[in-house]
């Protein structure tokens, strides 16, 4: 393998993974007893701050006007928190195996559906 593709490998084996054990780690949070939105939402303020700090790192600024930040509340919640917590909710009762491959599929199925419309 050439060296200048020994960094993007590495970092998608490290997104494999991180990816694989979301869902037994939600598993095992919804198992505990975690509420489904607070679940949602720390994970969210985590993923924010590293996004926050890797803005600041490469010197970007990030849009702070009122459409901005409406657009980061209604990202934020229904393409992250909703499902987050949707998925907490559902994980006691399903398979991680099962989860994993909803979620999986999802992408190609959005795709598919999109090119029929």
């Amino acid at each position: 393998m050439s060296r200048h593709l020994i960094f993007p490998f590495v970092l998608i084996l490290i997104q494999a993974a991180v990816f694989g054990a979301t869902f037994s780690v939600n598993k095992l949070a919804a198992a505990a007893g975690v509420p489904p939105f607070a679940y949602a939402f720390w994970q969210s303020i985590g993923a924010a701050m590293l996004l926050l700090i890797l803005v600041h790192v490469r010197g970007d600024r990030l849009g702070l006007t009122r459409a901005h930040l409406l657009s980061y509340l209604v990202v934020g919640a229904f393409a992250f928190g909703l499902p987050t917590a949707l998925l907490t909710t559902v994980a006691p009762r399903l398979p991680a195996g099962a989860l994993a491959l909803v979620l999986s599929l999802t992408p190609s199925f959005t795709y598919l559906v999109s090119m029929i419309i």
